[in-house]
């Protein structure tokens, strides 16, 4: 398209990103029976135990990452949503007032229009008697 520019994720929202992935490594340490099974029991034979521990860990990593993503994403939408209804506000607002402002001005034209016509027709008015007055005075002396 013609004059597009590129987007970015980021573009149209009015606040930043307040979240942080979690790694939640707190979970994935062993406690001291998984600890000393490590140490005593063959790794052939933990290996199915660990292999679910891990995949218990990355869906419980994966699930909560996502709902903090949602989440923010959810506050993200809600705060950008409040921030353009002030500014459109604001500027709908500041559009009123310049109209009423130029509304009023153009008023106070058109009545000092009207006036200043009146002034003129009243100018016209004496100039056009003193020129009838100085065309009668010059047939009296011409008669």
């Amino acid at each position: 398209m013609p004059g597009a520019g590129t987007f970015t994720p980021d573009d149209g929202f009015r606040v930043r990103r307040r979240f942080y992935f979690t790694d939640l490594m707190r979970l994935a340490s062993p406690g001291p029976l998984d600890w000393t099974l490590d140490r005593l029991v063959p790794g052939v034979w933990r290996q199915p135990a660990i292999r679910r521990a891990a995949d218990r860990y990355l869906a419980r990593l994966l699930d909560t990452n996502s709902w903090r993503v949602t989440g923010d994403l959810d506050e993200r939408v809600l705060e950008s949503r409040r921030q353009l209804e002030a500014d459109l506000r604001a500027r709908l607002t500041d559009g009123l007032a310049s109209a009423g402002r130029a509304m009023a001005q153009a008023r106070a034209r058109r009545a000092d229009g009207g006036a200043a016509t009146a002034r003129a027709a009243a100018r016209l008015d004496d100039v056009r008697r003193e020129l009838e007055r100085i065309g009668a005075e010059a047939e009296q002396e011409a008669g």
